[in-house]
């Protein structure tokens, strides 16, 4: 099993100088690839990744004569990574109409850098790379029983970090979970971000979202107006004024980031642990941020970091993730009797049924969620299948409620 851990580190001025050449390496490599990879003639073979590996070695010594100093050890490794790995994915990803053709990094959208293991060292809180003093980290690799694997440096503004990718020697994965046979339903929304059928919430810290998006906005009027006050003056490069507000918005963004993968990290770490089998629902999420009303709440919500994170922390732990059909009514059916309330519209948040129970949305459609796993209401609910029987049976449009996500697919989706 593989895992990553992001460090904060400390380096110096002349480390933080080194790494930002290393990173202005790897751009320049991928670039390089890309380069030579859309420069192919119409009907010839486009070269491989290991092709342009070979390819930029051996043009580096006349192109770019300073990566052949000594100090320039960790460029090789740089190089390497960038062409072999992350290009190759990216050709990938374009023949598999996974995304677009390949094109160039820009200096403002990368800031990273990888090596092997071959090219760092970890010991203690320290970092080191070749022909380079040691690096403080702010806290010692969390997987000491693992083999070091890549080690990924990343800048946002004036901060750096170090993702340390290892392969656990010693199998973590527990046999059984720590509560087995516990289920629970969960539905995801705006109001309340995670609705369980327990009746728990996890609500999203949108007062600390709002704080940063206020000073955001203050600081980007800022440097607007500094940008254009420089451009009515005929000045190209940016002066320090600029430099610092965008540092300032650079870190602000970072804090954004923080502030939502700490909520669904914490959110989906307390789920996995306490419950053997969750069921939730498929939400197609890239369709509902097209929504004009809803579109921009639910990229500040990040909801969609919820399915993710919640799939590989449930494998890690043992339990079993159950995912609702798309089109499994779970907000309009009474958890009670089985009625469905077909005229239930979007901004209704609870509502009465016939039998005379009165439901909360959230909750009602998180109980119909877990009803799913214990088939209290069969003939309303269907039957929870498994990923065997969907091999043998050809899936058609609303033909199930439901579906197991295997050991397979789950390693997948991670």
């Amino acid at each position: 099993m593989y895992k990553a851990h992001k460090i904060r580190i400390y380096p110096t001025p002349e480390q933080a100088a080194s790494l930002g050449r290393a990173i202005g390496v790897a751009r320049l490599a991928y670039n390089f690839a890309v380069s030579k990879w859309r420069g192919t003639a119409e009907g010839e073979k486009r070269p491989s990744a290991n092709e342009l590996s070979k390819l930029f070695n051996a043009e580096k010594k006349s192109l770019f004569s300073w990566m052949n100093e000594p100090s320039a050890q960790i460029f090789g490794k740089v190089t390497q990574w960038s062409i072999q790995q992350n290009f190759d994915k990216a050709l990938q990803n374009c023949y598999s109409k996974r995304s677009k053709a390949p094109t160039f990094r820009s200096r403002s959208s990368s800031d990273t850098a990888t090596v092997d293991n071959q090219a760092f060292k970890i010991k203690d809180k320290r970092l080191s790379f070749p022909n380079t003093p040691s690096i403080r980290m702010a806290t010692p690799l969390r997987f000491e029983n693992s083999k070091l694997v890549s080690c990924t440096i990343s800048r946002s503004g004036k901060r750096w970090f170090a993702a340390v990718n290892v392969e656990l020697v010693a199998a973590e994965q527990p046999p059984v979970h720590a509560n087995p046979g516990s289920v629970i339903g969960v539905d995801l929304g705006l109001k309340t971000a995670v609705q369980l059928s327990t009746g728990e919430q996890y609500k999203f810290p949108v007062e600390a979202l709002a704080r940063k998006a206020k000073r955001l906005v203050r600081y980007s009027r800022s440097f607007a107006r500094k940008c254009e006050a420089q451009r009515a003056q005929g000045q190209k490069l940016r002066s320090k004024r600029c430099l610092k507000v965008q540092e300032k918005i650079q870190h602000l963004h970072n804090d954004i980031t923080n502030i939502r993968n700490d909520f669904w990290h914490k959110t989906t770490s307390d789920i996995a642990s306490k419950f053997e089998t969750v069921v939730i629902g498929d939400l197609n999420v890239k369709g509902m941020k097209a929504l004009p009303t809803l579109g921009a709440k639910l990229q500040n919500v990040a909801l969609g970091q919820f399915r993710p994170k919640l799939t590989y922390k449930i494998l890690a732990a043992s339990g079993k993730l159950i995912v609702a059909d798309r089109w499994f009514a779970s907000s309009k059916l009474c958890s009670e009797c089985g009625e469905k309330n077909s005229s239930l519209k979007l901004g209704q948040s609870s509502w009465k049924c016939a039998c005379g129970a009165l439901h909360d949305r959230d909750l009602n459609a998180a109980l119909n969620l877990r009803n799913l796993a214990v088939p209290v209401l069969p003939q309303v609910m269907g039957e929870v299948k498994t990923l065997e029987s969907r091999k043998v049976e050809p899936r058609k449009r609303r033909s199930r409620d439901c579906e197991e996500v295997s050991t397979t697919e789950r390693l997948i989706a991670a």
